[in-house]
């Protein structure tokens, strides 16, 4: 027996356990309603979930849990997940860069290895000079080569 179900036997149609009641059932509601956000968060993979929360605060305030699930709720996190301002503060969202790393050699002519391959190359010869050429070279392409 919960403690809702307690009070209301020991009231017995008593007028002075209403207030009591009406808070408890209160604060039932405001519980159950933030385990559905919650949950909800945890599903869409909210990276900061007390913030999101913050920009949901005005849906919030009309929500109601109906069958464990709250209306719209989907709907307005899907927004938030739309919205190039908010899209980050979701898991997924990351941008991922592609491209090469630097000394790679991916943009050197066919049969020309890459920056680290010709520097190693240029000191094992001993050609100071062509080492320096090859990281002036690299520099110009923005790898900065040691």
């Amino acid at each position: 027996m919960d403690e809702i179900e307690r009070i209301e036997a020991q009231s017995d149609g008593a007028e002075v356990a209403e207030p009591t009641l009406a808070a408890l059932r209160a604060e039932v509601e405001t519980l159950r309603l933030e385990a559905a956000v919650d949950r909800a968060l945890a599903e869409t993979g909210a990276k900061r979930p007390a913030a999101v929360r913050a920009l949901l605060g005005p849906f919030l305030r009309e929500a109601r849990v109906e069958d464990g699930m709250v209306p719209g709720l989907s709907e307005a996190l899907d927004g938030l997940m739309g919205n190039p301002e908010t899209a980050a503060m979701f898991r997924g969202s990351e941008k991922r860069f592609l491209g090469r790393l630097p000394g790679e050699g991916a943009d050197a002519p066919e049969g020309m290895p890459g920056f680290d391959a010709r520097l190693e190359a240029a000191r094992q010869s001993g050609d100071m000079l062509a080492a320096i050429r090859i990281k002036q070279e690299a520099a110009k392409d923005g790898v900065i080569l040691i």
